[in-house]
């Protein structure tokens, strides 16, 4: 079942940290600003059932983290863990 709304809330100390720390060239910061993912969201929603089990995962985060496992080559268990740590 998907969730109403998904949205990541970034604190402005979030946000200047990122600012500060991550190259404005950086990979990742391009292609945030040539590709919007949002729009996948409508595209899988009828992957899901509206009745049953409980609000899935972000399928917008879960697209993203495939791109981050193809691009820099890495396992399941590793996207999981540059995510949870790497700022970029």
């Amino acid at each position: 079942m998907l969730k109403p709304r998904y949205e990541a809330h970034l604190t402005p100390l979030d946000e200047a940290l990122f600012t500060q720390l991550v190259p404005a060239e950086h990979y990742l910061r391009r292609l945030k600003a040539v590709i919007d993912f949002t729009p996948c969201r409508a595209l899988v929603a009828d992957c899901y059932s509206a009745n049953h089990g409980r609000g899935a995962l972000d399928p917008v985060l879960l697209l993203k983290l495939l791109v981050l496992r193809f691009h820099y080559g890495l396992s399941d268990e590793r996207v999981i863990e540059q995510a949870q740590v790497n700022l970029a």
